[in-house]
């Protein structure tokens, strides 16, 4: 169960650290200092994503995330949000090898597309499409979310699936997570916009 945590955390900051000379932000993943999501799981307990601020990477600046699981440190990335979507470059301390596109800019229904990267000497490769269906996350409907769905997904030797449904002005409201038949869920309790 703490493994597949884990897997939820890793994949969470899959979608999220942003760079440029000043940093970005988006609708459909409003980061700003001291925004925040707050996510019940379905292994039991709480994830917060927090905005500590920005940080540089070369002449970029993006934003830093921490995630913290019942109120200890989990993870740390850094996303940065260009023109043409969202990206990730580094996963706690470890610089991914090629920044990785987790949403696409402007979303549309049925846009897709590959990746493949090494982080912490693992090779993570699938391909991401965009699909617009409607979720109820905690009793809350949200009419029209992006569902960014990773298919064939594979972790070293692992199968996984992954599911991030984002709503404009909220950010990231559900993710959904199986890791070699094991699944796992993300529901957002509370998001604070921050300042």
């Amino acid at each position: 169960m703490k493994r597949l945590t884990g897997f939820l955390v890793l994949f969470l900051c899959f979608g999220s650290y942003v760079y440029a000379q000043e940093a970005k932000s988006s609708p459909f993943y409003p980061l700003k200092k001291g925004a925040s999501w707050t996510y019940k799981s379905s292994q039991g307990g709480e994830i917060l994503v927090k905005v500590t601020g920005t940080d540089k990477i070369g002449d970029k600046t993006g934003w830093k995330l921490e995630t913290t699981v019942n109120t200890k440190l989990a993870a740390t990335e850094l996303i940065e949000i260009r023109d043409d979507g969202f990206y990730r470059y580094s996963i706690n301390t470890t610089k991914v090898d090629t920044p990785v596109k987790f949403f696409k800019l402007p979303p549309a229904k049925g846009d897709s597309w590959d990746f493949d990267f090494k982080v912490q000497n693992q090779t993570v490769k699938g391909k991401y499409e965009i699909k617009v269906e409607d979720v109820t996350v905690n009793g809350t409907p949200y009419k029209g979310a992006f569902l960014v769905e990773g298919k064939d997904i594979t972790i070293g030797d692992k199968k996984a699936v992954l599911k991030q449904w984002f709503v404009e002005n909220v950010g990231i409201v559900k993710i959904q997570f199986s890791l070699d038949g094991q699944e796992g869920i993300l529901e957002l309790v509370k998001h604070e916009p921050g300042s």
